[in-house]
């Protein structure tokens, strides 16, 4: 027996207009018992003719976080076999990507979960899709076993709360946990990577003390900024084109190691990639380069997200670190949101971002408050320099002693990143930066395609290592502190604020739906 929980998340015309091709596409499916639908108070009436195909329809409210009706739904019927879909799922693409889905899951058996996102336009409006396939044995067997992590965020959350189990706590993870999804199930949870990172050039305006482009520079670690390097259009214009004939569904991130805004073309890069579908596009800045003109071309580009750095709320010190005028970065992101406002547009959102210490941590919320009259969320990364940068530092003791065993680093399974001239790294943070036999190229996209170098050998062997517990195979890894930052991952929220920490590095303050921030939820809880 199978359920169907289906989960629509259109505005309430574009439901409308669709639903009778919805339910003969449904209908159409073989072996289908069940349809839950899990959707807000408001839409069932739209939704009810479903009944008369399915007798045994049943509705459960949306939330905020819908894994709580998801799992309600999945605990309520008998059923082995539970597909979940959600959003686009009318006529052709229940044919295009539910029913073959559904053959290969019930022809292969022992696949746990098949997660396949789409992109499908509908009535002028781009929405994920995705299809993910939910066995109760599964759940069983996981809640028997006390499996606390899964990567699938939505998957794993469901599961969680279903189980309820303790809040996850990654500092308890073992090397056998992470091999029941990194090794058994990585081609089904990770066909495509989640964020797809792009260096548009290869250098920075600034020269920030506390950047660990500073260090790396500083050090003479690297010739990698040496000579200053902007990708081309049509090298983007192939990555975009290699990676979306596999799916759209990733996101893609500019202004890890450099300033995206040193590219001439910048628009026109953003322009083109969200001409191609993909889901979002974001960057990191400084914002020194922003400019009235600038900003227009951007929102009327698409630009999904943009991250303000203002390294410290204290212009002094924001002078000594960054030798720039903070009241004159702070005009730019006020005329950002101003433009974004006159354009009536409702992207980018728009963030800054602060590097702070655990220490000014009331101050540093109380500038948050302020902030958060403007733009829409303010993040905050705990800074703490690399190990290798001086190891004798007394304060890497303390910071060192309370971490777990190490254990497999995921941006290896979720990320793919692409250099100004093509060439294809398994690091963004910290394998572009050394010199040596060490680094590891895994191959250039001029030459490969995407799904050959994201599967190819050269990745297998890294994935191979990191499973392994290898980690002192290879310089950048062995001196690494990068995996730390994905230990840590708890969630603070109310109706009004919520906190989302990888610590001890970053946490994100944000208004959903408007309104105040609650702080004082966030001190009694931290």
């Amino acid at each position: 027996m199978t359920t169907f929980l289906f989960e629509p998340d259109f505005k309430d015309r574009v439901v409308a207009d669709n639903i009778e091709p919805t339910i003969e596409a449904f209908a159409n499916l073989p072996d289908v018992e069940n349809l839950v639908v899990i959707a807000p108070e408001g839409r069932r009436k739209l939704l009810a003719p479903l009944a008369s195909r399915f007798p045994s329809l049943k509705f459960f409210p949306w939330e905020e976080h819908n894994n709580y009706a998801l799992l309600r739904a999945v605990l309520a019927h008998p059923s082995r076999t539970y597909v979940r879909v959600r959003g686009a799922w009318v006529a052709d693409s229940v044919q295009r990507f539910v029913a073959p889905a559904l053959e290969r899951f019930k022809a292969e058996g022992k696949v746990v979960a098949f997660y396949r996102p789409e992109l499908v336009r509908l009535a002028g409006i781009i929405s994920r899709s995705f299809v993910e396939f939910i066995d109760r044995s599964v759940v069983s067997r996981l809640a028997n076993a006390g499996v606390k992590v899964s990567p699938d965020g939505l998957l794993s959350e469901a599961l969680r709360r279903a189980m309820q189990l303790e809040p996850v706590d990654y500092r308890q993870d073992t090397l056998e946990e992470k091999l029941h999804f990194f090794a058994d199930f990585s081609e089904v949870y990770f066909p495509y990577p989640r964020v797809v990172r792009i260096s548009p050039t290869n250098f920075c305006n600034f020269d920030c003390r506390n950047c660990y482009i500073y260090q790396y520079k500083s050090s003479g670690q690297t010739r990698y900024f040496a000579e200053k390097i902007a990708m081309d259009f049509d090298l983007w214009r192939h990555v975009i084109d290699d990676v979306a004939s596999w799916t759209t569904a990733f996101n893609i991130k500019m202004g890890d190691i450099e300033e995206p805004l040193t590219h001439p073309e910048l628009p026109r890069l953003v322009e083109y990639a969200k001409s191609r579908g993909v889901s979002c596009v974001y960057f990191i800045t400084n914002g020194a380069l922003l400019t009235p003109r600038l900003d227009e071309e951007l929102i009327a580009a698409g630009l999904d997200r943009i991250f303000i750095s203002l390294n410290t709320d204290l212009p002094e010190a924001f002078q000594h670190y960054v030798k720039y005028d903070y009241e004159t970065i702070c005009r730019k992101v006020r005329d950002l949101v101003a433009a974004r406002a006159r354009l009536g547009a409702d992207h980018p959102t728009i963030f800054v971002s602060v590097i702070t210490d655990w220490r000014y941590v009331e101050s540093r919320l109380q500038s948050a408050e302020r902030w958060l009259d403007e733009v829409d969320g303010v993040t905050f990364t705990n800074y703490i320099d690399f190990r290798d940068s001086d190891p004798s530092r007394p304060y890497f003791l303390d910071y060192y002693r309370d971490l777990p065993p190490r254990t497999c680093c995921q941006d290896l399974w979720g990320d793919f990143i692409v250099l100004p001239g093509g060439e294809v790294v398994p690091c963004i943070l910290r394998q572009k930066m050394l010199d040596g036999a060490d680094v590891t190229v895994v191959g250039n996209i001029r030459d490969r395609s995407f799904m050959d170098l994201f599967h190819g050998e050269a990745m297998k062997a890294l994935r191979r290592e990191q499973i392994r517990g290898e980690f002192n195979e290879r310089s950048p890894c062995r001196n690494c502190d990068f995996w730390s930052m994905q230990l840590y991952e708890t969630a603070f929220e109310d109706a009004t604020l919520q906190v989302r920490e990888s610590a001890p590095f970053t946490f994100v303050m944000k208004k959903p739906g408007g309104g105040r921030p609650n702080l004082e939820y966030f001190r009694n809880h931290r």
